[in-house]
């Protein structure tokens, strides 16, 4: 029927052998492209989600900074009320009475400790203050009746 020479056939292989061979290639090479596909988008995902991360620490920064300010004004707005009162009690025991008795001596103390730590701990100067305090744990005592 049909009438092919030994060279033929092995011609025909020899193609069939060299698409298929191709077709592997086009095959691996596609695979290949998806591959760097998917890896350049999981880049590109990546990269916007530590941007998102970026963005929102910096905000979150932001909201703590003003917290910080809001707590320090704060603060400081305790620390002066606390030591207006303990200036304010220092000259009535020290002007007034010239006394005080052992529970405002406690009293006294007390609060003046609170303060000094506070003071300490974030780096306020309350040098009088410790005068003051010296002063009128020196006072004589007195009875309350």
């Amino acid at each position: 029927m049909f009438d092919i020479d030994q060279a033929t056939i092995s011609a025909l292989i020899q193609a069939a052998g060299l698409a298929i061979i191709a077709g592997i290639q086009k095959q691996a090479d596609w695979k290949r492209e998806q591959a760097r596909l998917e890896k350049e988008a999981a880049r590109a995902s990546e990269a916007e989600w530590r941007a998102d991360v970026d963005q929102r620490m910096k905000e979150f920064e932001k909201v703590l900074e003003s917290m910080s300010k809001k707590i320090d004004a704060t603060l400081r707005g305790q620390l002066t009320d606390m030591r207006t009162d303990l200036v304010h009690k220092a000259h009535r025991y020290l002007d007034d009475l010239r006394c005080a008795s052992t529970e405002e001596k406690n009293a006294f103390d007390e609060q003046f400790k609170t303060y000094a730590k506070l003071c300490k701990e974030n780096g306020i100067e309350n040098d009088f203050i410790n005068t003051l305090h010296d002063q009128v744990m020196a006072l004589p005592g007195r009875s309350i009746d």
